[in-house]
């Protein structure tokens, strides 16, 4: 049976001067396109530093890049042959039973974050640059996915929105104690969004990157989004999904929503959705698609 997906995504400015947000969807094409893995990702550009923008671009194609060369075919080479050949997209084996997707994740992601910071010592003025990061690899009817910040990964299913992954604010930490029964000092909204993980070049102190998948459903929508979701209420977001279409569309309303509620200090916002089942395929035009996974090794 051939499982239906829609694929869309969007951002706004917001009231900021710059957008420092960025996002990337990259589908499977060609021979491999109905099971190949489909890759997303949002990174929002730390506000207040020097090159937000550049970092949050550098983390999404940094981390794209260490993913695609992970994921190339393996070469195998004939008895017959001097020359190694490439295994077709049927061989291709990093995501069965036996792989450590998990692993791949947190790899790319390290070696995406050390090549920001081999870029920062080459530009001073980029010293301070960084971002959030999530990214979500689909296959089939599994999701895996590695955050760091306060980034969202949502998961509509059934009328219900799920936070699934973690938030690595103050806010959360102080929620988190206070559910341990721990003491927590007060503190203002500013001081409760402040990051405790960001993607920087330095070490990242704290990572989310889940050992089993996800396991999706027919009708499941998958949202990934910069903070300025945070405009829109989970029950607002729910309405809009349930609404929606397609992806693309839902993308569309998530962000018209958005810009309804007119906040004076809104921030950029950021949304990449993904319906799995029950819609037919849409591909926007305003975000790069079709990556192959399975493109022959040089």
């Amino acid at each position: 049976m051939t499982i239906e997906i829609s694929v869309g995504g969007g951002q706004l400015v917001g009231s900021r001067e710059l957008q420092e947000d960025a996002y990337l969807i990259k589908l499977p094409r060609g021979a491999n396109a109905a099971v190949g893995p489909t890759l997303l990702i949002v990174a929002d550009g730390i506000g207040g530093q020097y090159g937000g923008d550049i970092a949050s671009q550098l983390a999404v194609k940094l981390f794209a890049a260490e993913i695609a060369n992970q994921l190339k075919p393996p070469m195998q080479r004939n008895s017959k042959d001097t020359a190694p050949k490439i295994l077709g997209p049927a061989s291709i084996a990093p995501l069965d039973a036996n792989s450590n997707i998990p692993a791949v994740l947190l790899q790319a992601l390290n070696r995406a974050n050390k090549q920001l910071a081999t870029a920062k010592a080459r530009n001073p003025e980029l010293a301070l640059m960084g971002s959030t990061f999530v990214a979500a690899l689909i296959y089939a009817d599994q999701l895996w996915w590695i955050s760091v910040g306060d980034s969202h990964l949502y998961l509509a299913r059934k009328r219900r929105l799920a936070h699934k992954n973690v938030s690595h604010t103050y806010g959360a930490f102080l929620d988190d104690e206070a559910f341990l029964g721990n003491v927590v000092e007060q503190a203002t909204p500013r001081e409760r969004k402040r990051l405790t993980s960001s993607m920087d070049g330095a070490e990242i102190p704290r990572v989310d990157c889940p050992q089993m998948p996800l396991q999706l459903e027919l009708g499941d929508v998958v949202i990934l989004a910069s903070d300025g979701l945070d405009a829109l209420s989970e029950g607002r977001i729910v309405f809009i999904v349930d609404a929606a279409n397609s992806a693309e569309e839902c993308a569309t309303a998530l962000l018209s929503a958005v810009n309804q509620v007119a906040h004076p200090r809104q921030d950029n916002t950021t949304v990449v959705v993904y319906r799995y089942g029950s819609a037919p395929v849409q591909r926007s035009a305003a975000v790069e698609i079709d990556f192959d996974f399975t493109k022959t090794i040089q």
